[in-house]
C-alpha cells in the first residue's frame, strides 16, 4: 500500500511538473509559506516506503530528494530533521505529529505510544517518530521530545491524564506508578527506561515552575480542576509521615521537596509552603482539624510535647521536634487573633494591589470546573471569575495593606 502511494505521488509530479527548490521553499511541501507538522508528514510520506535501510529511485527534481542523490531514503529524512531542529529553527513541526497546529497532549500520547511500540521486539518502524533519524524509534527519540518540552511547555510533560490541567491528580499518577514499580514511557521524564525517584524529582522541579500547589494537593478531592491545598492535605501529609517513625512504607508522593527521600524535611517543606507561599499558615496551626485555631489546638499540642516518635501535625515550625518553640508559635498566633485578609487580597500577601488584579484578569471568564478556574480568585463566590471579582480587587481596598 505504501509503495503504491509512493508511486502515485511520483506519477503526479511527473504529470504536473517537478517542484524544485528554485520554485518554492524546498521544505514547504504543501506550499502554504510556513513549515509545520503537515510538511513533516508529507516528507515522511515520500521517503518512508524505503524504510530504515532501503532506498527508492527519485525522479529528477523530486522535492523530497533533499540530498540530491537521486534516491529517497532515510538520509533525506535526516536532512529534513536537521533543517527543522537547527538550520530552519522549526522544532515544533517535528513534534507536531497529529496536525494540531501545535504540540499538545494528543501529540505526546501518540509519541509515547509509538516509542513503546518501537521498543518492543519486532516493533514497527514509523519514520515520522524517528526524531533523530537514526533508523529506529526508541527512548532516544522520547528524550529529544522531553528535552524540548521542558524548555517550551513543561506543564504538558506533567499533565499525565491529558486534561490540559496540571494538578494533584497528575502527581498522584506518577507516584502510584513509581510505588508499584510499573513503567509508562509517558511518565519517564528523564528517558532512561526506568520509573523511579529521579522522575519524581523532575516532576516536582517542573511543579515549582508551573503550579507548586499540585505538589501539596495530596488528598485528590479538589472540586476544581486547579489544585487546592486544604486542611485535609495537611492531615494526610502528617499522618503519612508519622508512619516513618514506626517503620511503615511511605509513598514517594510525600517527597514534597523532591530530594528523592521521604523524611521529616518534607513536613518542613509543607510548613514553609503554607506560611511563606500559600499564605495560609492556619493549615498547620489548626491541629485538630476543626476549621479553627483555638484552645482545642493548644490542648492537643500540650498533650504531645516530648512524645516520640515525633507526630508531625504538632511540629508547627517544621524543625523535627515538638517542644516549647511550637507552643510559643501557637500562643503568638492566638494572641494575634484570626487572620483576616482584606477583600481583594487574592494572593494573601497582606496587600491589595496590581498583583492581585493581574491574577484575576488572567483568569477572566473562567468558570468552576474549567482549567483556569481558581476558587481563590472567585471573590464573590458565584462560580465565575468575572468583572465582579476584578471590581472587588479595584475597590476601596486597592492600595491598602493590613
Amino acid at each position: 500500500m505504501r509503495s503504491i502511494r509512493w508511486l502515485l505521488m511520483c506519477v503526479g509530479l511527473a504529470l504536473g511538473g517537478a517542484v524544485t527548490a528554485a520554485q518554492a521553499n524546498r521544505y514547504d511541501f504543501n506550499f502554504d509559506n510556513k513549515i509545520d507538522g503537515r510538511d513533516a508528514d508529507a516528507m515522511v510520506m515520500w521517503v518512508s516506503p524505503a524504510g530504515a535501510t532501503g532506498s527508492l529511485p527519485a525522479l529528477p527534481g523530486t522535492q523530497a530528494d533533499l540530498n540530491g542523490d537521486g534516491r529517497l531514503s532515510l538520509a533525506d529524512w535526516r536532512e529534513y530533521v536537521s533543517y527543522l531542529t537547527t538550520t530552519g529553527g522549526y522544532p515544533e513541526a517535528l513534534f507536531d505529529v497529529n496536525w494540531s497546529a501545535g504540540v499538545d497532549a494528543g501529540d505526546k500520547g501518540a509519541i509515547a505510544q509509538t516509542v513503546n511500540q518501537g521498543r518492543s521486539p519486532g516493533g514497527y518502524y514509523n519514520m515520522r517518530f524517528d526524531f533523530n533519524a537514526d533508523g529506529a524509534v526508541n527512548l532516544r527519540d522520547w528524550a529529544l521530545f522531553v528535552a524540548y518540552e521542558k524548555r517550551v511547555r513543561p506543564g504538558l510533560l506533567v499533565d499525565f491524564d491529558g486534561n490540559a490541567v496540571f494538578n494533584g491528580k497528575d502527581m498522584d499518577r506518577i507516584a502510584q506508578m513509581i510505588d508499584a514499580r510499573s513503567y509508562d514511557v509517558m511518565l519517564d521524564l528523564n528517558a532512561d527506561g526506568l520509573l523511579n525517584a529521579a522522575d519524581w524529582q523532575i516532576a516536582t522541579e517542573i511543579a515549582l515552575r508551573v503550579n507548586q500547589k499540585a505538589v501539596f494537593d495530596v488528598d485528590g478531592t479538589s472540586m476544581s480542576s486547579q489544585p487546592v491545598v486544604s486542611g485535609a492535605d495537611s492531615r494526610k501529609i502528617a499522618i503519612s509521615l508519622n508512619g516513618l517513625g514506626v517503620g511503615f512504607p511511605v509513598s514517594i508522593r510525600f517527597d514534597l521537596n523532591g530530594d528523592r527521600v521521604v523524611n521529616g524535611t518534607d513536613w518542613a517543606e509543607f510548613v514553609r509552603f503554607t506560611s511563606m507561599v500559600y499564605k495560609k499558615p492556619d493549615l498547620v496551626f489548626d491541629i485538630n482539624g476543626d476549621g479553627m485555631v483555638n484552645a482545642g489546638d493548644v490542648a492537643a499540642l500540650n498533650a504531645s510535647l516530648g512524645v516520640m516518635p515525633v507526630q508531625y501535625e504538632y511540629d508547627l515550625n517544621g524543625d523535627g521536634a515538638v517542644n516549647s518553640k511550637d507552643v510559643g508559635l501557637l500562643s503568638a498566633r492566638l494572641a494575634l487573633g484570626q487572620l483576616q485578609l482584606l477583600a481583594g487580597d487574592v494572593n494573601r500577601d497582606g496587600c491589595v494591589n496590581v498583583a492581585d488584579a493581574d491574577l484575576v484578569r488572567l483568569a477572566q471568564m473562567a468558570m468552576s470546573g474549567s482549567a483556569l478556574f481558581d476558587p481563590d480568585l472567585d471573590i464573590d463566590g458565584n462560580g465565575y471569575i468575572d468583572y465582579g471579582d476584578l471590581a472587588m480587587v479595584n475597590g476601596p481596598n486597592f492600595g491598602r495593606c493590613r
